[in-house]
C-alpha cells in the first residue's frame, strides 16, 4: 500500500489492468463494433492492440483494427500451414536471459524450406534435436510478412543460422 500522500487502499484501479498479449498471437475480438472478428496481432501502441484480419474478403487490401487488449481472447487460427511443436521439442531447461533476442539472422540449414531466408531470434533454449540428443536451439520468426502464415516460428539448431550482417556464427558475430 502506498501511504505517501495520505491515501490508504488501492494503488491501482481495475480499469488499469490489461490482458497481456504478444506480437503474432491469434486473437478473437469478443466485444464492440467488430465483435467476433479475428486475426493476428501485428503491433501494440498507446495501450491499443493492432489486429490484422484473417478474412480474405478483400484480396487487394489488408483489414486492420485497433482494440483495447481486454476485448480480446486468445484462440487458435482456423487453419495453420505450420506444423505444431511435438513433445520432443519441449524445453529441457527454461531460458532466463536471451542475449541474442531480436537479432537478425540468416537460415543456412541445408534442404530446409526456409533456407537462405532471414528472421529474428525469438528464443534460445536447449531442446532435443533430430537425433534425440539435447542441443542448443534457436526459435526464429521469419522477417517477411505473409498473410497466409503471419509470424511463422520454427526451432532451428544453433549451427544452422548465422548473423545476417556478418554471415558469422552467432558466437563470433
Amino acid at each position: 500500500m502506498d501511504t505517501s500522500n495520505g491515501w490508504i487502499g488501492l494503488v491501482s484501479s481495475v480499469k488499469d489492468e490489461r490482458l497481456e498479449v504478444e506480437l503474432g498471437q491469434y486473437m478473437e475480438i469478443m466485444e464492440g463494433l467488430v465483435n467476433r472478428w479475428a486475426g493476428w496481432i501485428n503491433a501494440i501502441e498507446d495501450g491499443l492492440v493492432h489486429v490484422v484480419s484473417d478474412q480474405t474478403r478483400m484480396k487487394d487490401k489488408v483489414e486492420m483494427c485497433e482494440v483495447h487488449p481486454n476485448l480480446l481472447m486468445v484462440t487458435t487460427p482456423p487453419s495453420s500451414q505450420l506444423p505444431a511443436l511435438t513433445k520432443d521439442q519441449v524445453s529441457i531447461h527454461p531460458t532466463k536471459k536471451i542475449s541474442w533476442k531480436r537479432a537478425l539472422v540468416t537460415i543456412i540449414q541445408p534442404h530446409h524450406h526456409w533456407h537462405s531466408r532471414t528472421g529474428y531470434i525469438e528464443d534460445v533454449n536447449i531442446l532435443k534435436n533430430s537425433h534425440g540428443r539435447p542441443g542448443l536451439c534457436v526459435l526464429v520468426c521469419l522477417a517477411a510478412y505473409d498473410l497466409n502464415t503471419p509470424f511463422p516460428l520454427t526451432w532451428l539448431d544453433y549451427l544452422n543460422i548465422v548473423d545476417e550482417e556478418s554471415h558469422l556464427p552467432l558466437n563470433e558475430a
